[in-house]
């Protein structure tokens, strides 16, 4: 006689996945490894008081460079009014050349004074 196995839902953060306890182990918690790593990110986040700052400074980059563009493809804005909405030119996810990217909203200065805010970061940087 066979033992029927349940299938449990993934523990990886928001994932609505079950995992089938046919394939793989039988103890298998996460659907893929992008659920284990991001579970395992997530608790980590929870526990480091300074990912946490870092993380809320990059969100509200993020947000700023958002309500910045709104629908534009491009918007050309003064440095100094960046800073005023509190902007921080220090914290950002990834850089290209000059191009500045927090998350899918990138900026390049234009000179001292102004800068210019793009979104796409795949549009941005060409894929090799």
């Amino acid at each position: 006689m066979e033992i029927q196995k349940e299938k449990r839902q993934c523990e990886g953060p928001g994932c609505t996945k079950f995992i089938d306890p046919v394939h793989g182990r039988p103890d298998r918690r996460f659907c893929s490894d992008v659920c284990r790593s991001a579970y395992h990110n997530k608790k980590r986040q929870q526990s480091d008081p300074e990912i946490i700052r870092i993380n809320k400074i990059l969100e509200r980059n993020f947000e700023i460079l958002q309500n910045s563009l709104g629908e534009e493809k491009s918007f050309s804005i003064a440095r100094e009014t960046m800073l005023r909405r509190g902007f921080s030119f220090d914290y950002y996810t990834q850089a290209n050349g000059e191009y500045k990217f927090c998350y899918t909203y990138g900026y390049i200065p234009k000179n001292e004074k102004y800068i210019l805010i793009v979104k796409g970061f795949d549009t941005i940087v060409k894929k090799e």
